[in-house]
């Protein structure tokens, strides 16, 4: 693979890790959303970062809904489940 690929690949990878950001905040354009299904079908990389940010988003999210306590850092325990449900989850 030339120089100039490797840097097209990761420009690629580094739009579709933004877009999948961003739609967890806003809806995406149609060409944006047609972008990232082509290169998530295409990129195993960045498959895995799809899955993994929606684990971790979702994890988060409730667990600042449901926390009775006004804590800012995660104890230990908790940590050690957030991992274990994100290893579950990706099999």
């Amino acid at each position: 693979m030339s120089s100039g690929m490797k840097e097209e690949k990761y420009e690629n990878c580094q739009k579709a890790t933004f877009l999948l950001e961003k739609r967890q905040y806003k809806s995406l354009s149609l060409w944006d959303l047609i972008f990232l299904k082509y290169h998530l079908f295409n990129c195993a990389l960045c498959s895995i970062y799809a899955k993994q940010t929606l684990i971790i988003n979702a994890l988060i999210r409730d667990l600042i809904t449901h926390r009775e306590t006004s804590e800012s850092q995660l104890d230990s325990n908790t940590k050690e489940k957030i991992k274990s449900e994100i290893n579950n989850k990706l099999g």
